[in-house]
């Protein structure tokens, strides 16, 4: 997947500034998961300025692929690398890092948020460098 992953970015950042052929790059690889309009509503890519990173892939039946990189904007002090699965329940994402569970819900159309809270902190304990996070507002891009 990963492998696969590479070479789609490689593909879509041909399009440089492009608008249409971005816009287009991101429908065939959603429709490459099966995304349709109604299981795709948390489906895209997110990002929180200067921070990271968040993807999230449609699979089946409300069930997503999720993906968080982000690291310290000032002196690289950190990094965390989140892979998973989420579960759609309402205007949440009931996301499952390994054994850690945590929660990221649409603040609106275009926002996904992910609190601070016991159970994001305990999966950036074990997926993030030493004071590193990934609980922001990520916006759609």
């Amino acid at each position: 997947m990963r492998q696969d992953q590479a070479l789609w970015v490689k593909s879509r950042d041909k399009c440089q500034n492009d608008v249409d052929c971005i816009t287009n790059a991101y429908q065939q690889r959603l429709a490459a998961f099966g995304a349709d309009k109604k299981l795709s509503v948390f489906a895209g890519q997110y990002e929180k300025k200067d921070i990271g990173i968040m993807t999230v892939y449609p699979a089946e039946n409300k069930n997503y692929l999720i993906a968080i990189q982000t690291a310290d904007p000032e002196q690289g002090a950190w990094t965390c690398e989140i892979t998973g699965t989420a579960t759609e329940n309402g205007n949440q994402l009931l996301v499952t890092v390994g054994s850690d569970h945590f929660t990221a819900r649409l603040t609106d159309a275009d926002a996904i948020t992910i609190d601070p809270n016991t159970e994001a902190f305990k999966a950036a304990e074990n997926n993030c460098g030493l004071n590193g996070g990934f609980f922001y507002t990520y916006h759609k891009i």
